[in-house]
């Protein structure tokens, strides 16, 4: 599964499951953590999640952007 799927089902489910905490850097540690927390503090740390998978896609996004441009940039030259 990969991050952006991974991303979708968090989204869409706001609850984690043991198939997405590999793509989403989550240790099972934090998983058992978390399975522990009231439902208070499980949807403040779903949407913490969210907000950083969502920011290092952007990311990444970008640095994608950057090298087609880059590589177009030089050949026009």
């Amino acid at each position: 599964m990969t991050k952006l799927e991974a991303l979708d089902i968090l989204k869409e489910e706001k609850q984690l499951r043991t198939d997405i905490l590999e793509p989403l850097d989550i240790s099972f540690e934090f998983f058992l953590h978390f399975a522990q927390m009231n439902e208070t503090r499980q949807r403040k740390h779903i949407k913490r999640l969210i907000k950083r998978e969502e920011k290092k896609v952007q990311h990444s996004m970008n640095e994608i952007a950057n090298k087609i441009r880059n590589k177009y940039t030089i050949r026009k030259r």
